[in-house]
């Protein structure tokens, strides 16, 4: 009896720590970064008639692609960057320099084209139409998955604009984000995309001015 007794009070300590460990992790878990504002405050060349396409996504601390927040609709649903047009009877890849950056490290290949067709769009919760006001604000809830694909380390918020005609290739900007701490991290410049949409690499571009280009005032992301 008294052996019965210690073997139950053993089995009854096990369920009892154990419960109190998987209740620690769980609240580690969900104290994870979950939740985050994008705030883009674009310069006066993004907005009106000068429409621009915009990508933001997530990589890990090693720089690997993660997932896909937002894509305006024209790249993400319309095929901006996947169609062909014809000048004088020859024929072009329409815009394949529109966002290379975030097609390349998406690495989702449709045909010869690592941009979405009309016929496999992206889901509409990825993608609006093009914002012609000079602010873009818009909240984003990630997955358990994402958050444990990030990591404990620190990881990255990138955006891609890139603005028609104005004979400037895209421009990527990286927001750092360290998930042991919450708050508001700036979007800074990273480098530019390929402008013929080659491949997904960052390209310096010495003889451009960046002060002046007013695509972009300040980026922020809230965490």
């Amino acid at each position: 009896m008294i052996n019965s007794h210690k073997i139950l009070f053993r089995i009854i300590c096990g369920i009892f720590f154990s419960s109190l460990w998987f209740l620690a992790n769980a609240q580690s878990e969900t104290s994870k970064t979950s939740e985050l504002q994008v705030h883009i405050h674009l310069g006066p060349k993004s907005t009106g008639k000068n429409w621009y396409q915009l990508a933001l996504w997530l990589e890990d601390e090693s720089g690997n692609y993660v997932d896909t927040l937002y894509v305006t609709s024209s790249v993400g649903r319309e095929g901006l960057g996947n169609g062909y047009m014809k000048i004088l009877g020859i024929t072009f890849r329409e815009a394949p320099g529109s966002l290379p950056v975030w097609a390349h490290k998406r690495d989702v290949t449709y045909g010869d084209s690592y941009y979405p067709t009309k016929k496999e769009p992206l889901p509409d919760s990825m993608t609006s139409a093009t914002i012609k006001a000079d602010e873009f604000m818009k909240r984003f809830s990630l997955s358990s998955d994402v958050v444990q694909m990030l990591g404990e380390q620190a990881w990255h918020c990138l955006l891609e604009i890139n603005v028609s005609r104005d004979g400037v290739p895209s421009m990527v900007f990286r927001a750092t984000v360290d998930p042991e701490e919450s708050g508001k991290t700036s979007f800074v410049f990273a480098g530019y995309g390929e402008e013929k949409g080659r491949d997904g690499e960052f390209h310096d571009h010495d003889d451009v001015d960046l002060s002046r280009l007013e695509i972009l005032q300040f980026a922020t992301l809230d965490h």
